[in-house]
Formats: structure tokens, C-alpha cells, sequence
């Protein structure tokens, strides 16, 4: 997941400083610069921050190929058992922004690799 990459591409897109970045989102220059060069990964109150200082949606924060199933993920469903099916029924009904919350927490209580802030 690259965070960083996309954040920067949204900043730059808007004209956005790093220091702009810190004024509206009281987060550190150097936390921002982490997050951008992939050293550190925000915690979601960070991504909250920096989605609303940018004027996107959080879930735009992450790259579009991260964004939405590849066509064999989507072909893969006839697999999954009657409980995984109806939670893609839930998901597939939520906005493109609560799907990508979602996504980013469904990876945090997985444990795949992210990395707090501070740690």
C-alpha cells in the first residue's frame, strides 16, 4: 500500500505545500514527510486530517489499483461461503468512501504491515 506516493501526487496536484499540510492538520512536517517517503504509515485519525486538508475523501488517499478488486477477485465470489457472499453483498452497498475506511481498517486488524504512527 502507498499511502505516501498518493498523498503527494494529491498535494502537488493541488498546490500544497508540506507546510500547508502542517497548518491545517497540526501534523509535524517531518510525520508528513515520512508518511510520503513510505517510512511511516498514519494512523487513521492522520488520514482523517489529511484527507480533509486536501478536500478529498479519505478512501481517494489510497492508490486507485488498491481502490477496487481486480476482474478475478470480483469472478472469485462464487468460492466464498454463504457468510463471506453476504459480506460482500454489506460492502459492495456502502459508499466508495465508508468501502475504503473499511478496507484500511480490515488491514489494520489483520496486521498487514501497517505501522503505527510514533512507533
Amino acid at each position: 500500500m502507498d499511502i505516501g506516493k498518493r498523498l503527494r501526487e494529491l498535494r502537488f496536484a493541488k498546490g500544497i505545500s508540506v507546510a500547508d499540510l502542517e497548518a491545517r492538520t497540526g501534523m509535524p512536517q517531518s510525520r508528513i514527510a515520512a508518511v510520503e517517503e513510505g517510512t511511516e504509515m498514519p494512523t487513521l485519525d492522520s488520514l482523517e486530517a489529511l484527507a480533509g486538508a486536501l478536500g478529498v475523501e479519505m478512501h481517494e488517499l489510497f492508490p486507485a489499483h488498491e481502490r477496487s478488486p481486480s476482474p478475478r477477485q470480483r469472478d472469485s465470489v462464487g468460492t466464498l461461503s454463504a457468510r463471506e457472499k453476504k459480506l460482500i453483498k454489506l460492502f459492495r452497498s456502502l459508499a466508495k468512501a465508508d468501502q475504503g475506511n473499511l478496507l484500511f481498517v480490515g488491514r489494520k486488524m489483520a496486521g498487514l504491515g501497517v505501522k503505527e504512527e510514533g512507533s
